[in-house]
């Protein structure tokens, strides 16, 4: 049987059993010994680009700056710079929390 015909017999089935031939060809590839090669020129780039990503100086300086930073702080910060700028970050009506960006209710109205 040729590649051409099983695809047209695969044609004449309804969608579903499509889908169902398609996993089970995945599965069975999946389960496969032989190995799809990756070219040496694509392994090269792969390694190059992991090694640029590891030795990145700002994205370095991101995660230890990501790692002192607590939520608190974060918005600590942000009202730090919402009272720099007189702002003051409003709720919604609906919302009933506690917004730690004003002191009162009273100071959520515009």
């Amino acid at each position: 049987m040729t590649s051409e015909s099983v695809l047209n017999e695969i044609k004449k089935l309804d969608i579903t059993e499509r889908i169902l031939l398609i996993e089970a060809a995945w599965d069975n590839i999946c389960l496969s010994e032989d190995k799809v090669s990756v070219p040496k020129w694509q392994k090269d780039e792969l390694d190059r680009r992991l090694s640029e990503h590891k030795s990145d100086e700002e994205l370095r300086n991101r995660r230890k700056q990501r790692k002192k930073c607590s939520p608190a702080d974060i918005f600590a910060e942000l009202r730090r710079l919402c009272l720099e700028e007189d702002y003051s970050p409003e709720l919604p009506d609906r919302c009933n929390r506690h917004n730690i960006f004003a002191e009162t209710r009273n100071e959520l109205s515009l």
